[in-house]
């Protein structure tokens, strides 16, 4: 395609200081890499984005006239992009080294259907969830409902999310988590890219399985490069009913493993999701 090491799409929603933040970081650490950032805007109610584009000469700007969701508009970042590789980026991600330049032209220099994620951790330095196992019914009910709260105590059920945090090599995983994505742009359109189906949540997931199950691809965990996701997103921490997340959950539970599973999985995952709220908001108070 073009000369370009890669495509950098950042997905907003009302999030101009996380951004500028984002795309402060990338500017000092990627100087060694000839890139595009290519910014999706979900129509923001705060779309001051234009001193951004001022600011950085590789910065483009996408304005879409309703929100369509996170995966919909890493979508039409794709689409938009003039480089062969992807590097879908979370907005309230930091780069805090220039190893990133050496893992996407590391990735470059492989011909095989690969995608790659890297470590994330908290602001403190803490390891954040990059990556997990392949999802199978019983740890989605002990990892993606309140019971995780009790159950991740559990050496065996925390493996599930938390497996090898110590490696120094390329390790090979059955998800990483879209808040960095390094994909061949070929191979993220032949699989339409994200599901239209997910709004928000669950749609890189649910990308990781066909990415195995489709293209026959294999993910890994490049322990090269390490960024900090803040997690301030637009969805929030709030103390509320997240019916984005539990409807996406939901979507993806019943791909996965049918309706007839599912039934017996709502109920009682609605009951302790707001008892866990609750309790929260009663320890706050």
């Amino acid at each position: 395609m073009s000369g370009l090491d890669c495509s950098i799409i950042i997905v907003n929603y009302n999030s101009p200081e996380l951004i500028a933040k984002c795309l402060e970081t990338i500017d000092r650490y990627l100087k060694g890499l000839n890139k595009e950032i290519i910014i999706i805007d979900n129509n923001s109610h705060d779309q001051n984005l234009a001193e951004l584009q001022s600011k950085y000469s590789d910065v483009r700007l996408i304005f879409l006239h309703e929100n369509m969701g996170f995966g919909y508009a890493n979508n039409v970042g794709s689409r938009n992009a003039n480089s062969d590789t992807l590097l879908l980026l979370n907005s309230d991600t930091e780069i805090i080294d220039s190893s990133l330049v050496h893992t996407i032209k590391s990735f470059r220099n492989l011909d095989e259907k690969i995608l790659w994620g890297v470590i994330l951790k908290w602001p403190n330095g803490k390891f954040q969830n990059s990556y997990c196992n392949k999802i199978t019914y019983l740890n989605f009910l002990s990892n993606y409902t309140p019971v995780y709260f009790f159950s991740r105590y559990f050496k065996a059920i925390k493996a599930h999310k938390y497996f090898d945090i110590e490696f120094d090599k390329l390790k090979e995983v059955d998800v990483i988590y879209g808040t960095m994505m390094i994909v061949r742009k070929k191979d993220f359109e032949a699989l339409g890219g994200f599901a239209k189906k997910y709004f928000m949540y669950f749609e890189d997931i649910d990308f990781c399985d066909r990415f195995k199950n489709d293209l026959m691809g294999k993910i890994f965990i490049n322990p090269a490069t390490t960024i900090i996701h803040n997690v301030k997103g637009s969805a929030g921490k709030k103390l509320t009913f997240n019916k984005m997340y539990m409807k996406s959950k939901i979507i993806y539970g019943i791909g996965r493993f049918g309706y007839f599973k599912m039934f017996f999985f709502t109920v009682p995952d609605y009951f302790l999701e707001n008892l866990r709220i609750l309790l929260k908001k009663l320890k706050t108070h």
